[in-house]
C-alpha cells in the first residue's frame, strides 16, 4: 500500500553510480531516502487524525531503509504494522465509509518535490 513512483531519465547518472560500486550504492540510498522523507512528511499532513486516545496513523508513518529488488533501489513509505490495517480503511473505504485517501494523495502531491530532492542528492553525491 505504500506510495510509489519511479525516477526516469537518469540513465547517465545511473551508469556513474554503478561504476562507483559500494560508494555509488550509498549515494543512491541517500537520494532515495531524501525523496522518501518528503513523501512521509506529506503523508503525515494528509492523514486524518481522530480524537481517540491510541497510536495515530500519523505517528506511525515510517521511512525504512532503502531496499533493492532486481537491482532497483526503493523505499516503502507508509504506516507501520500497528496502524496499517486502519490505514487501508481510510485509503480505500469500506461498505459503510467512503474512501479518504491520504497515501495516494501524498504521493501525488509530493512527487515533484521528492524527485527534485532525489536528483539534488544524486548530484551532490556525484559532485555534479
Amino acid at each position: 500500500m505504500p506510495a510509489s513512483f519511479e525516477v526516469e531519465g537518469l540513465a547517465q547518472i545511473q551508469k556513474r553510480i554503478e561504476k562507483l560500486g559500494k560508494q555509488g550504492r550509498r549515494i543512491e540510498n541517500d537520494a532515495i531516502q531524501a525523496g522518501a522523507k518528503i513523501v512521509a512528511e506529506r503523508m503525515r499532513r494528509e492523514v486524518p487524525v481522530s480524537n481517540i486516545d491510541h497510536l495515530h496513523i500519523r505517528d506511525d508513518i515510517h521511512v525504512p531503509k532503502t531496499k533493492r529488488q532486481q537491482g532497483i533501489a526503493y523505499a516503502e513509505v507508509g504506516p507501520g504494522q500497528e496502524t496499517a490495517w486502519r490505514a487501508r480503511f481510510l485509503e480505500f473505504g469500506t461498505v459503510k465509509m467512503a474512501p479518504r485517501p491520504f497515501i495516494s494523495k501524498a504521493g501525488e502531491l509530493s512527487r515533484n518535490k521528492a524527485l527534485e530532492a532525489i536528483k539534488q542528492e544524486l548530484r551532490k553525491g556525484l559532485g555534479l
